[in-house]
């Protein structure tokens, strides 16, 4: 699907789904546009260097959507690649396509992005964030594209903490299995969000051609974010890390108990075989055949040998 919104002056926005009209507006330069390329079809994606003109190399990176968050300087315009939270989460990253230049803004995401519509709905409500010119479209998208990632980010920092607090209580292969899980998308986000951090810094900068001086403080504000999610993934590796050491801990420290246990019942039960091996070797007659005494003594001397045992075991809180 594609869509464009052109603002034709004052407080004016016109939608239109007509490619030919959108290359038409984007050659003329005479108003602002953004084009807006949803899911679209390959027939659609043609139409960005049929129509559109756009470089080949650009088409390429499109059409792979594996491509790491980068910026191209072209002659006319900047095509910028950034990746946001995608329907399958962030271990499953969508990639949002942007063609930047001073009077039109092209973008394109073959599957969806959180925080697009978002955008697309508020320059529908107010057509004053089409007027103040294409990067400030592509600040809002970005600004959006970047804040999906904090409840991401702080989803995970809530199950950490239930994970620490339940490491204490009981420990089982699925609490590792929850810490590898969660590591895997902090990761998964730290890997986009340093890249984009280059991206916003070039985009902050004052001298970057394609941006208004006046929008460019708009984008540290993004980079800024950015700052804080780096921070939080490092904060999060830091309390997985001490979250798979102290599980690590609790299972040895465990192990360690169950090991004490089973030796003060193997002393338990060493005892009184102990003493019925000792009476068994000295019995010259079968106890009880002709009124022995001895098997009724070694079973008194076998009970009170055990609660010793036991009440030194559990003197030293080894039982």
């Amino acid at each position: 699907m594609i869509r464009a919104f052109i603002h034709t002056g004052g407080d004016k926005i016109k939608e239109t789904s007509d490619a030919d009209e959108m290359a038409r507006e984007i050659k003329a330069a005479k108003h602002t546009i953004w084009v807006d390329f949803e899911k679209p079809t390959e027939k659609e994606l043609g139409y960005l260097h049929s129509k559109f003109g756009f470089h080949p190399l650009t088409h390429e990176d499109v059409m792979h959507e594996n491509q790491r968050p980068k910026i191209d300087d072209y002659d006319k315009y900047a095509f910028i690649v950034v990746r946001g939270v995608g329907e399958g989460g962030v271990e499953d990253t969508s990639q949002l396509n942007i063609y930047l230049s001073r009077t039109f803004i092209v973008t394109v995401n073959r599957r969806p992005i959180m925080g697009e519509e978002e955008v697309i709905a508020k320059v529908r409500r107010n057509p004053l964030i089409l007027k103040r010119g294409p990067d400030f479209v592509a600040y809002s998208l970005l600004d959006a594209v970047v804040d999906e990632f904090f409840p991401v980010l702080q989803d995970l920092d809530d199950k950490l903490d239930d994970i620490e607090d339940r490491i204490f209580v009981k420990t089982d292969i699925k609490t590792l299995e929850k810490l590898f899980k969660i590591k895997r998308r902090v990761i998964a986000v730290r890997r986009v969000a340093w890249p984009m951090r280059d991206i916003l810094n070039i985009l902050a900068r004052r001298d970057f051609r394609f941006i208004k001086a006046d929008n460019a403080i708009y984008f540290r504000d993004v980079y800024d974010h950015l700052v804080r999610i780096s921070e939080m993934t490092d904060t999060l590796r830091d309390m997985i890390t001490s979250g798979m050491e102290g599980y690590l801990s609790v299972i040895s420290n465990n192990l360690n108990v169950i090991m004490k246990k089973l030796t003060a019942i193997t002393a338990l039960i060493m005892v009184p075989a102990l003493i019925a091996g000792i009476f068994g070797m000295n019995f010259d007659n079968i106890p009880e055949l002709h009124g022995e005494w001895g098997f009724y003594w070694s079973l008194v001397l076998m009970f009170l040998a055990v609660v010793a045992t036991f009440a030194y075991l559990k003197w030293n809180d080894w039982v």
